[in-house]
């Protein structure tokens, strides 16, 4: 089954937003971790792992969430981290600039968008949004 919104693409694409969105923190609430995973990616899908990832484990574990924060953080730190369990907020943002090409994300349009491809997606739809198209396509 396609994995909608798989383990790297939510430590690649989070980080970035929640610091442009809340600044940088050592962790973030459930209601900013929400708030971003929503406006970001477009399914619910996994969104226990970016609270497992972004949020301290007396936050996660006022969810009252069927997973456990130690497992989602040993499935995150296999798929990121080399089975290196103590990554924290700063490593996922390093891991995030690595993941993407040129090593940066982009604001386009008031999102954060990762990757070229992703960049240029976003951009030929404000472009046509906006009704600034023509036979260009990026």
């Amino acid at each position: 089954m396609f994995d909608k919104n798989p383990i790297h693409r939510i430590a690649s694409v989070l980080p970035p937003a929640l610091v442009s969105a809340f600044e940088k923190q050592t962790f973030y609430s459930t209601e900013e971790v929400k708030r971003i995973f929503d406006s970001e990616l477009k399914t619910k899908h996994n969104v226990e792992y970016a609270f497992a990832m972004f949020c301290s484990q007396a936050e996660f574990e006022k969810l009252g969430l069927a997973s456990t924060y130690n497992d989602l953080r040993l499935d995150v730190s296999k798929t990121c981290f080399g089975n290196w369990p103590r990554f924290n907020f700063e490593s996922l943002l390093d891991y995030s600039r690595r993941s993407t090409i040129g090593g940066e994300s982009v604001v386009i349009g008031g999102k954060v968008v990762v990757g070229m491809a992703a960049a240029a997606e976003v951009a030929n739809s404000l472009f046509y949004e906006h009704g600034i198209v023509s036979g260009m396509r990026f």
